[in-house]
């Protein structure tokens, strides 16, 4: 009985969310500390991840990339399979390069990271829609360094993956050299692991976690996304 009373209340939960919960748009940034025109995408990501918006939520994804750090500075959030991802953005996109910064909504507007009135109305289009249902993250433990995670997912169409990123709350360091030489950089939502899983309607994963600082604060976001269309369709997240 009390198993049944449980199952009944996570379908009721569930059911309320899908009808009254605010928008969610994801919002992915690929950026890099070795390139001058990036900080002030840096900020706008921010503003808008901190924005008390009664129209929807933000959530933020910092991809720092690795091709920048050729010019004097190795960026320490970058990573060549975020560079990697942004590729496979352009390849989809028919986009012929890839660029910093970059931002891209939901999986399909893409322009200049440092352009608010593009962002805004990218925002503005997604909230509207208001399309996604839930990722519930029922389970989320951490074993050395270790990750384990189990959710449920309300809805899954066919082609689509579980992208799970691990992100940094805030992060900041000076730069000693490269375009942004002697500056301290203040970067939101630092994606600092980030993994990919065919979707299904419930399940767990397991995976490693890079060496992260004690202090810092970390969540986990947890999106589904057609490997076709790039429609990003559910979305949840957690702290650990």
């Amino acid at each position: 009985m009390k198993y049944l009373l449980s199952f009944l209340s996570f379908l009721l939960y569930s059911t309320l969310w899908a009808q009254s919960a605010r928008p969610i748009a994801i919002v992915e940034l690929f950026t890099s500390q070795g390139c001058s025109s990036c900080p002030s995408a840096d900020r706008l990501l921010r503003e808008a991840v901190n924005a008390q918006n009664e129209n929807g939520e933000v959530y933020g994804l910092s991809f720092h990339v690795s091709y920048w750090n050729r010019l004097g500075w190795t960026d320490p959030y970058s990573s060549t399979q975020y560079t990697e991802r942004q590729k496979w953005y352009a390849e989809k996109m028919g986009l012929g390069r890839i660029y910093t910064p970059q931002m891209i909504v939901d999986g399909n507007d893409e322009f200049v990271g440092s352009q608010k009135n593009l962002l805004l109305k990218s925002l503005k289009s997604s909230f509207e829609s208001n399309t996604k249902t839930e990722i519930s993250i029922i389970d989320l433990s951490k074993k050395g360094q270790k990750l384990n995670l189990s959710y449920v997912c309300q809805s899954i169409s066919r082609d689509e993956l579980l992208n799970i990123a691990v992100v940094q709350a805030v992060a900041s360091n000076h730069v000693p050299r490269g375009e942004n030489k002697d500056k301290k950089l203040v970067h939101s939502n630092v994606v600092r692991a980030f993994y990919t899983f065919p979707a299904k309607a419930e399940g767990s994963v397991s995976f490693e976690l890079p060496e992260l600082l004690k202090h810092a604060k970390y969540e986990v976001i947890a999106y589904t996304q057609n490997k076709i269309t790039l429609e990003i369709s559910s979305v949840g997240r957690s702290q650990f």
